[in-house]
């Protein structure tokens, strides 16, 4: 049977104790020894991100008026909302989705760093009353774009245009993500 150096150590110690060579405390600080050694390696494995985990990054306001920042982060937070209550699907929180600067950052290290399989981004620019909403979804381990969509719109009400937004854009990532979008739409 193959061993671990730690363990082999250990198991020296014993037989050394057993012989009267080696007192307990020192078998035991060996032990402990060999059990870091074993853990250690563990420890430094990153966790392969779940198959339906997805952080919604922050989106972008493309537009002069700084004004729509409101409008990009309501839909983003919609998203977020919306996809956390599907079940069997993980969602980053907000607080470390949106503390990524994503235009500054390449989409696999996002998901390392969030420890998640998708990463959905996007923009937000508004002429006028009209609103362009680009929606992205990209696999953290490979950076590969897997859907995009624009979506325009009228801007008459804020918040039916943010629920809007989100319900057509959960449809399209959930079934991407291959989860059954079980609940009311937005």
């Amino acid at each position: 049977v193959a061993l671990t150096p730690g363990l082999n150590m250990a198991l020296g110690s014993r037989q050394a104790i057993l012989r009267g060579g080696v007192t307990r405390d020192d078998y035991l600080h060996q032990l402990m020894l060999a059990a870091e050694m074993m853990i250690r390696p563990m420890e430094r494995r990153k966790r392969q991100a779940d198959r339906h985990s997805i952080a919604i990054m922050r989106f972008e306001n493309l537009s002069s008026d700084a004004d729509n920042d409101y409008l990009a982060d309501g839909i983003a937070e919609e998203l977020i909302i919306g996809l956390s209550q599907i079940e069997g699907v993980s969602v980053a929180s907000k607080s470390s989705s949106f503390a990524i600067k994503t235009s500054a950052v390449d989409v696999r290290q996002i998901g390392q760093q969030l420890n998640v399989a998708w990463i959905l981004e996007g923009s937000v620019r508004r002429a006028g009353q009209r609103i362009r909403v680009s929606a992205r979804l990209s696999e953290a381990h490979s950076g590969v774009l897997v859907w995009a969509e624009n979506l325009d719109r009228q801007l008459v009400d804020l918040f039916d245009l943010q629920d809007d937004i989100a319900a057509s854009v959960l449809k399209e990532v959930s079934d991407r993500l291959e989860v059954k979008l079980d609940r009311p739409q937005i």
